[in-house]
């Protein structure tokens, strides 16, 4: 008799057996068994799962008391053996076999190669995207007789081209509900459209090459982002047919705004957008950022630092003698400094009302009942 089972089948890494109730319930093996048999035909149909291949049992009787739970007691298995077996057959291969067991690793192996082809057809499909090209994809049943005959799950009868050493290797943000390529040319089976998963790259950011260098490390300098700017330029000028794409407002406010220093931007915040509608120009953002490099220390969050700020200014509206800064730019008047200059004050009066007191017409100074700390208080109120 012929192997049920192909010897490739191997479901090793499947913690789970499926387990057909009704059809358990109602077999032979549970109505005419022992317990202690029907015990160690169920550990054997466990045991086969995770053998090579899938659903099939060696021909040695140690190995087997060994599966069915009787170690090395021989003597037990050999007196539970004929209950346990039940429904096995042994093989021209030299192994024992169950149909139920083998018709469920057969299954379970279909489902498994399945899923690895339909992996290999998203991998197409992505490389495809970054190519430009539409994909190729292989039906099953030549992705299936490729991986049996090769061992490969890597399909090659046709690759895709490759991208051009240096370019940015990112997927381009899908323009429709549907992916580039795949409204006519769908893997098997599938019927529906791929929905778009890929997400796009916002302006001044590059996807990260190979490594841990990203937008975020500490080797970024304005020198690289300028260069990375006019690169993403030069392609966007190619878009379209070779038209100029022109950058939107809030696209030319964070070139500046990068160029003036700052990292991190986001043409699509809320608050930039506000700012932007409320008739902040790029221009003004891109000085505010300088300005907060420039403090001592420098302002850790320069982009919403520089957006609030050039909103703040901009609702004031301009100063009233130009050239001279308004009333909010100039630094508040801490209360210590306002106590020891109220004090500095009151003791240059006193000082110059005792020197002067003979000749003194007027009232003599009045003296606080609290003295120099009950006005300090005053003031600071």
């Amino acid at each position: 008799m012929k192997p049920l089972v192909a010897v490739n089948v191997d479901l090793r890494d499947f913690p789970y057996m499926p387990l057909d109730v009704v059809r358990l319930r109602d077999s032979r093996l549970a109505a005419v068994t022992s317990g202690e048999g029907f015990r160690c035909a169920v550990l054997l149909w466990c045991a086969s799962w995770h053998q090579l291949p899938a659903g099939s049992l060696p021909n040695d009787d140690a190995l087997l008391s060994q599966y069915a739970g009787f170690g090395r007691s021989l003597r037990e298995w050999k007196r539970h053996k004929a209950e346990a077996m039940h429904g096995w057959e042994l093989c021209d291969d030299g192994r024992w076999y169950h149909a139920t067991v083998a018709e469920k690793a057969l299954e379970a192996w279909a489902q498994k190669l399945y899923q690895r082809y339909r992996t290999e057809c998203s991998r197409i499909k992505k490389a495809a995207q970054r190519a430009d090209v539409s994909p190729v994809y292989p039906t099953f049943e030549q992705w299936e007789a490729h991986y049996l005959s090769s061992g490969q799950e890597r399909w090659c009868a046709d690759p895709v081209p490759r991208l051009v050493p240096g370019d940015i290797e990112h997927v381009p943000r899908d323009k429709g509900e549907t992916s580039p390529g795949t409204s006519d040319l769908r893997p098997p089976g599938q019927t529906k459209p791929v929905p778009r998963d890929t997400p796009g790259v916002s302006p001044g950011k590059c996807a990260p090459r190979e490594g841990k260098e990203t937008f975020k490390s500490k080797s970024i300098t304005p020198e690289f982002l300028k260069h990375t700017e006019s690169h993403l330029s030069a392609r966007a000028s190619t878009m379209d047919g070779g038209a100029i794409v022109e950058p939107t407002v809030a696209g030319r406010a964070c070139r500046l705004m990068r160029e003036a220093g700052c990292v991190s931007t986001n043409p699509h915040h809320v608050d930039l957008v506000a700012a932007l509608a409320e008739g902040v120009t790029p221009e003004a953002l891109a000085e505010t950022v300088r300005e907060a490099l420039a403090r001592s220390p420098p302002i850790a969050k320069p982009f919403a630092w520089a957006v609030a700020t050039a909103r703040g200014r901009h609702a004031a509206g301009p100063s009233e003698f130009p050239g001279v800064p308004r009333e909010t730019d100039q630094p508040r008047e801490s209360l210590v400094d306002r106590n020891a200059r109220r004090a500095a004050e009151i003791l240059g009066r006193a000082a110059a009302g005792e020197s002067s007191c003979t000749g003194h017409a007027g009232p003599p100074l009045a003296r606080s009942p609290g003295g120099l700390g009950a006005q300090m208080d005053l003031d600071a109120r």
